[in-house]
């Protein structure tokens, strides 16, 4: 769904999950090493290695714009870490230049519907870089699967 014309009808909180994106495929990618937001999601889920990672840069809302569209931190570092589909690293040359960050829709539409980087668990083979499957996502035009329905009450994974 595009922006609608008119700033003041547009969430302003949603501001900060694709600048978030954007700024955590930046941080964590090389010239060499491209790592989208849905390839760190299995790392930093509870049990696993990087499990407290988004604590560690808190996104600064003072950089989210006010429902006029003005202000927004313009050319600041708002900073904030999310790991789940939708934010890609961007390069020029071989080097990487910045982030882009795409909100809006589930984590997997976000991310794209055409192949790229991103393996889903299931029905890709098991990987450490896997994203779950969220509602109707496809990959080419090919519907791959839906999420699992939520269970209750939460009981959650053991070491």
């Amino acid at each position: 769904m595009p922006s609608p014309a008119d700033p003041s009808q547009v969430w302003t909180g949603s501001q900060a999950i694709p600048k978030a994106k954007a700024y955590t495929a930046n941080a964590f990618s090389l010239d060499n090493f491209a790592l989208s937001t849905a390839r760190l999601y299995t790392f930093t889920q509870p049990g696993h290695s990087l499990n407290s990672l988004g604590q560690s840069n808190l996104f600064n809302s003072s950089f989210l714009a006010a429902p006029s569209g003005q202000g927004g931190g313009l050319n600041q570092i708002a900073g904030g870490l999310i790991f789940f589909g939708g934010g890609v690293p961007l390069y020029k040359n071989g080097k990487i230049i910045g982030g882009l960050g795409i909100s809006g829709d589930t984590a997997c539409t976000d991310h794209g519907a055409t192949a790229d980087d991103i393996v889903y668990s299931p029905p890709d083979d098991p990987s450490v870089f896997a994203h779950p499957v969220c509602l109707n996502t496809f990959r080419n035009g090919t519907f791959i699967g839906n999420e699992a329905p939520a269970t209750y009450p939460f009981v959650p994974p053991q070491p």
